[in-house]
Order: C-alpha cells, then structure tokens, then sequence
C-alpha cells in the first residue's frame, strides 16, 4: 500500500526503486500496467508528472495498492507497513540470472515433452518468485531450488519434483506472508480482546 501523503517526487522514486527491485525493466512494467515505456521513462526521469490513472496502473502492476489515509493514522500505517517489509526488496544479479536461465530450461523441456504438472508448478511459482519481495532467508531457498534446476537440467523427474515442491512451498510463504508467533490464550489485556 502506498501512503498517498509524499510529494510526487517520493512517490515516482518508490515506484522506481520497488521496480528495479523487483528486476524488472520498464519493458515489462509497461507490458504488465498498459502505460506506454516511453511515458514511465519520463516518469522516472522526472520529464513528466504521471497522471492518477498512469499511476494507480503503475503502482497495481508493481503488487502495490495506493490508498488514502487520514492524516492522524499515517504513523500508524507507516509503522504497520515497515514491520512486514521484507528484510531483501530484491535478488541479486547473480540470482536473477539463474532465475531466467532456469526458465528458459523449463520451458524448452515443456515445449519438447509437453506439459506436466511438476513443469508448471515450478513455471507458476518461478513466475511469482521472480517479482515479489524475498528475505534473504527465501533468496537462499530459491538459490538452491535453482541450482537442483539448471544442475540436472531438469531431466530427472525426481530433482524437478523437488525443486517443484521446494519453490511452491517458498511461493506459499511468500504469498501468504510470515508465520507469526501464537499468542497463548490466557493473555487477555484490554486492547486483545480477540485473544
């Protein structure tokens, strides 16, 4: 969620830094939000003030959500919002690189055998790994799913099937966010009254 309370300076540089970390090129975020590269170009550089609609499409295609606050809850929803970020924005080059070259065997493989199902949980959560947000805990996962990938290059089903249920296992965590500790049921205060 985007704290509509910057100047748009701030707002152009977070959807910039979120794109670059995400690795992503501006090819791809205007393939993803419909706005031309030429404009998110200027955008970025400061030539042009986007539009809200640009904006808000920029910003979903990025995962973010814009969103107006009441001035009295933005420390709040700051606080809430730095709490859950994640400890890495982005992978690393080297990463990155294993990433395409690991989806590149993948697909190869499924153009030249067809479809399975192992084959397309591993594209599915590649796919979704490659833009979202990793701790370098996750990174260090998804580096060694890679590497049983482009290692065997995918020719064993039982590495495939591994590294398939390793990257849908990181894809769950990451898409339905950390596991936090349980709160015992005795511990009733008057703000937790849904202890």
């Amino acid at each position: 969620m985007l704290i509509m309370g910057y100047a748009s300076e701030d707002l152009i540089a977070l959807l910039r830094k979120t794109r670059e970390g995400a690795g992503m090129t501006q090819r791809e975020l205007s393939q993803r939000s419909g706005v031309t590269q030429s404009h998110i170009s200027q955008i970025e550089s400061g030539k042009l003030e986007p539009g809200l609609s640009s904006f808000m499409a920029l910003a979903r295609a990025l995962d973010l959500e814009p969103a107006l606050v009441p001035r009295k809850l933005v420390p709040a929803v700051a606080g809430l919002l730095r709490a859950h970020a994640p400890l890495k924005p982005g992978l690393s080059e080297s990463t990155r690189h294993s990433l395409s070259r690991a989806l590149k065997l993948i697909e190869s493989r499924r153009a030249a055998q067809g479809e399975s199902p192992d084959l397309e949980r591993v594209l599915d959560s590649l796919n979704m790994l490659r833009i979202a947000p990793l701790t370098a805990e996750d990174a260090v996962q998804l580096e060694a799913a890679l590497r049983m990938i482009t290692k065997t290059k995918s020719e064993s089903p039982k590495a495939l099937r591994e590294a398939a249920d390793v990257l849908t296992s990181l894809r769950n965590k990451v898409a339905h966010g950390r596991a936090t500790s349980p709160r015992p049921a005795y511990a009733l205060d008057e703000d937790d009254l849904d202890a």
